[in-house]
Formats: C-alpha cells, structure tokens, sequence
C-alpha cells in the first residue's frame, strides 16, 4: 500500500488564493516586500516608494493619502482587507488605521 502524504503550502495553494496572491508573490520574490502570508498580523512594517509610485493609502473614514507623505513610516499589520485582497489593514503609532496595498510594505 501507497500512502501519500499532501503539505498544504498556503503561498502555492490554490484554495484560499486571493485574487492579488501572484502578483503580491512575485513583487515580494523582486523586491523583498510583504504578502499576506510573510508578513502576518503583529508585523512590524514601513511604506516603501519611491518617488514614480503614484499609489496612495486610504483610511475607513474615507481620507486619501499619497504613499511618498507615508514613506519610511513604521507600521504594524492588523490584518488583511476583508474585500480587498490587494490591501493590508496597517496601524500608525497614532492609532490611525490605513489600507495600504501588500506590495508597498517592507518588513522593518
């Protein structure tokens, strides 16, 4: 008898993927920057732009803000955005919450 033993990999599963998982996957693998699987909740993170990132951050409350006013700015995950699989939920050492794509956040 043949026994196979599957491990689960959640970062090459396909259950559970989200929708920004490979695009997410592959700017980590270039540019060493976070997903939702390495860089979890309780992360320690900053923004990383540079000055020809035009992406901005935005809050529950609806504010908008241009990622290069964010630069360099320690965060920490709380959580990844229920909707949108792009965004992580980061908090400020203010308390002020923003949602920030994975993609402009380094592991400090």
């Amino acid at each position: 008898m043949l026994t196979i033993l599957l491990v689960a990999d959640p970062a090459h599963s396909q259950v559970g993927q989200r929708f920004s998982d490979p695009t997410d996957a592959m700017m980590a693998e270039k540019y060493g920057t976070c997903t939702r699987y390495t860089c979890p909740p309780g992360t320690t993170v900053k923004v990383d732009v540079t000055e020809d990132d035009t992406d901005i951050a935005t809050t529950s409350e609806g504010g908008v803000y241009d990622l290069l006013n964010l630069k360099g700015m320690k965060l920490l995950i709380v959580k990844e955005h229920e909707t949108q699989s792009a965004n992580a939920i980061v908090q400020a050492p203010g308390g002020q919450e923003y949602f920030i794509q994975w993609i402009f956040l380094k592991k400090i």
